[in-house]
């Protein structure tokens, strides 16, 4: 009997020294599974299809009331100026419009205008989004050319005050006055902010400036309600004057 525990006890033994890591030796690592991250899928989504036509609206007035009968043109915006007319067509009885044109192949930023007519200068306002073939330019306040100014472009002039004359503006009620040195710039006086334009606010059409220091000088004159009702003919090239 003890012969036989011995042996069980040998044969333990062996069993245990089969299964054990060396001495010395290191253990074996775990091995560790993974998680995946499944790729990054990104979504296209296809281009806003073009309209086949779109159509600008807007009302058109001079001093809040509505014009009728004003031509509108439909033209992409650009610097300096604007591009060529995309529609065309006229305000009604209330002064409002509606402007058909074509986008082409792709969707324009445009604005509508009022051209030159009777007396009056072209305005114009960009158009804002309103649905896939519809956009709107809001009130186009335009404005009449102020006539009779007394000074014209390159014209000169002794150092010293000078006075302007013009002829009254139908419907103003009063007018901002601004002579400027071109090599210093346009600043100041007590135009309302709606005229978005410094100057002198007076009610005659007569205005004498302070002395005048030889050099160039740029004029403008708004005439005014509670907006601008009229301007100068300011096109190409403009108004200045030399003081000598």
């Amino acid at each position: 009997m003890r012969r036989a525990g011995v042996l069980l006890a040998v044969g333990l033994a062996a069993c245990s020294s089969a299964t054990a890591a060396p001495q010395g030796a290191a253990a074996p690592e775990p091995t560790v599974t993974q998680a995946t991250t499944p790729p990054a899928t990104s979504t296209t989504y296809p281009a806003p299809a073009i309209p086949e036509s779109m159509t600008v609206t807007g009302v058109v007035t001079w001093n809040h009331l509505p014009q009728p009968g004003v031509a509108v043109e439909v033209s992409e915006l650009g610097a300096p100026g604007r591009g060529p007319a995309l529609g065309s067509g006229k305000t009604g009885a209330d002064g409002s419009f509606r402007v058909r044109f074509l986008p082409g192949r792709a969707r324009p930023s445009v604005g509508a205008f009022t051209p030159a007519h009777d007396g009056f200068g072209e305005m114009g306002r960009a158009a804002t989004m309103k649905s896939a073939d519809l956009l709107d330019a809001g009130t186009i306040e335009i404005r009449r050319f102020i006539t009779g100014f007394s000074v014209r472009n390159g014209d000169e002039y002794a150092a010293g005050p000078l006075t302007l004359t013009w002829d009254p503006a139908p419907g103003a009620t009063a007018y901002c006055v601004k002579v400027w040195r071109v090599e210093v710039g346009a600043a100041g006086g007590s135009c309302p902010g709606f005229v978005h334009a410094s100057g002198d606010a007076i009610t005659a059409t007569r205005y004498t400036t302070t002395p005048l220091d030889p050099g160039l000088y740029g004029v403008w004159v708004y005439a005014i309600t509670d907006t601008v009702v009229g301007e100068l003919d300011l096109r190409r090239p403009g108004i200045a004057f030399t003081v000598k």
